[in-house]
């Protein structure tokens, strides 16, 4: 009985892929994560929603947020970017 468990258990690792890990996402097959430049999330990813300038007081613009919508029930993602590379990836508000 044991090593029928023991195979389901395998057999379902095996078939459920690899998950996201916190501050990842999906955009078609293509994993995004963090250090990516924004010419590579804009051509894997397509434009963005949104895009916002985040900015710091006199310094001006810092760091640009984009938000990517992902359909009713999803969650949108927000990507943000210093240097033009990508620092965090975070969930927005559930969408409807």
């Amino acid at each position: 009985m044991k090593s029928v468990a023991a195979a389901t258990l395998l057999l379902a690792l095996l078939f459920a892929g690899p998950a996201l890990a916190e501050g990842d996402m999906r955009c078609g097959g293509q994993l995004i994560t963090v250090g990516l430049s924004m010419a590579d999330v804009q051509m894997q990813c397509g434009d963005p929603d949104f895009k916002e300038p985040v900015t710091d007081g006199d310094r001006g613009p810092v760091r640009e947020r984009w938000i990517y919508k992902q359909g009713a029930g999803s969650f949108t993602q927000v990507l943000s970017f210093e240097g033009g590379q990508l620092v965090n990836i975070q969930d927005g508000s559930r969408q409807s």
